[in-house]
Formats: structure tokens, sequence, C-alpha cells
């Protein structure tokens, strides 16, 4: 794939560039030396501002400018980003090749992605304190595992939830949803780190409003139909086992897979149990603060191997390039 920044005259660019950022910092390391109380600072951020767009310019001839192809942009980022071989081994990078790249910019930004992946893989398992999740079976059970007869799913869904009981702040969330459907049942799984959009911490207490949603969108238009008929202001919130539930809806079970790496360094994957108001297995969105319980959670000592993978892949990594 060709690069269409390509200068063939790169060279004599960035030699220009580079004299001019060395003559300006000469001149600001002058002015340092001469500069007193009342000196005007304007000029010196100035002088700044011109030898950074310089550099920056220096900087783009031998990461863009110079390469014809997009492929000579991946071999000169591999000879001269030390770890980036070495990290391209890793499970978790398995699944890149850098090659199928189209262009310098998608390149460039799986390798940035790439290193913040290596950094929370160190953290995770090599800081003091760290508690990485072990893959396996939970409790033997066989979720989130290819079976034969069941369907594994996983996509970037959008979330609007409440704290303090559905009274506060609102937060939005794009989360990383996995869902394991087997006959009329369904097993999801939100992942949450410590990026903004998926705060682990918050979605472990709000995730009974993601539950809701979830059905909510997941139904769709059965689910306004049903609401239009049975839903009763301030009835109880949704629950992953429903009573009074339309023979014809899937019995929902919910999951949170979380990534906590500031303060408390550890990796989860938790089922929750959620209860709601007998009178109704639903409520109107913004009425279901008042009746919703949760039972408990149920820490698991391990995941399934279909979620380590599905993360590794997809969080951070918007048009990616997989492997053929």
């Amino acid at each position: 794939m060709l690069n269409a920044e390509y200068n063939p005259d790169w060279e004599a660019v960035h030699d220009f560039h580079d004299g001019e950022r060395t003559r300006l910092e000469n001149e600001i390391t002058k002015w340092i030396k001469q500069a007193t109380p009342e000196s005007e600072s304007r000029a010196l951020k100035k002088l700044e501002e011109k030898r950074n767009y310089h550099h920056q310019t220096c900087l783009r001839c031998l990461d863009t400018y110079q390469h014809k192809t997009v492929k000579d942009y991946v071999r000169w980022a591999l000879e001269n980003y030390g770890a980036l071989p070495e990290i391209l081994k890793k499970d978790y990078a398995a699944h890149i090749n850098l090659d199928h790249c189209q262009t310098i910019d998608q390149a460039r930004a799986i390798i940035s992605q790439l290193h913040e992946l290596e950094a929370k893989n160190e953290f995770l398992n090599e800081e003091t304190g760290a508690q990485p999740c072990p893959v396996g079976m939970p409790d033997g059970l066989d979720i989130f595992t290819r079976t034969g007869s069941n369907t594994l799913t996983t996509k970037w869904m959008n979330f609007k939830a409440r704290c303090n009981f559905g009274v506060g702040d609102e937060y939005e969330f794009i989360l990383l949803t996995s869902v394991d459907t087997r006959e009329n049942e369904k097993h999801v799984c939100f992942f949450g780190d410590g990026d903004p959009t998926r705060e682990a911490q918050m979605i472990v207490t709000l995730v009974s409003q993601l539950a809701y949603q979830f059905v909510e969108q997941d139904l769709g238009k059965d689910f306004d139909e049903f609401a239009t008929v049975q839903i009763r202001p301030n009835n109880g919130f949704f629950a992953s086992v429903f009573s009074k539930k339309p023979k014809s809806f899937p019995t929902y079970h919910f999951y949170t897979h979380t990534f906590m790496s500031m303060g408390l360094p550890r990796e989860d994957f938790i089922r929750h149990e959620l209860l709601y108001n007998e009178e109704s297995g639903y409520c109107q969105a913004g009425q279901h603060s008042r009746s919703f319980r949760r039972i408990k959670m149920h820490p698991f000592d391990c995941m399934p191997q279909y979620l380590k993978v599905i993360v590794d892949q997809y969080v951070g990594f918007d048009g990616i390039c997989l492997r053929d």
C-alpha cells in the first residue's frame, strides 16, 4: 500500500527544519541567559512555538515522509521501536498483522495501543499486589465457552446509568458486551477497566441499570409492546429471573469482567444475582430505584478463555488489522 504522504525530498526538508530548530534553540538559550524580571515572556513563548514547529516537522520527515509504502513504515518501526518486535510475540498481540494496515496513521495507532496493552500486562502480572484472574472454567461452568450448541457474540454497546440508586449524576458507558446465547437463555458480560467510558468500579455498582438497558435494547420492539400493556408506575426493576416474563423472552444472567489498575490492581470475573419487585419483571426507565435489590455478587476464581481473548482483541483497537 502506497503512502500518500511520501515526499521524495524528505531529506532536504528534514535538513532545513533541523537547521532552523538548532538556530532557535540557540536563540532561546541566549534569551534565557539575558532575561531580566521585566523581560517580555511572550517573546520566549513565541520562540518556543517556532522551535516546536520545526521539531515536529523533523519527526514527521522520519516517521512519515521518508516511507514510500506503509510496509516501509512498519519495517522502520520494527527497527526503531525497540520493544515492538517482542510485544508482537505476546498472546494478546497474536492476532495483529501490521503489514495489512492501509495507512501509516492506522499502523501508528495500533503500535501505540500495543504499547499500552504491554504496560497493562506488565502492571497486572508483575507489580506488587497485582491479582490476575486465571483462565479456566468458573466453577466448572461452560459459560462463554464454545459448546457447539451456543452462540458467542461481542460488540460495543452504549449505556447511560445514574449513581446513588438512580437519582445521582448520569454516566455514559461504551461497553464491550459479550453474550452467550443458548436456547431461551442468555449470559451477558460487561467489561470494564480504567477507561472513563467503561470505569470498572462504576460498572460493578451500576450493573443493575446496565442489565435493564441491555434487555431493553436486546428485546427491542417486543419489549416496547410488552411494556405498553404491562408496566405500571414505580414497579420494580429488571431481574435475571422473571416470575411473570413472557415465555418467549429469554432468561438473562449477568456478569462483569473488570480490570482495576489504579489503587487496587486486580482483575475480577463476577456473577451478579439480580432480583426485582414481585409485581412485575420490568419498569419504566427512571422509575426503577425504589424496588430494585441485588441479592449478592459471586466472584469466580477464574474466567473463560473467550472473555480474555475478546478483551485483548477489541479494547482500544478501532479499525484493527487482523491476521488472515
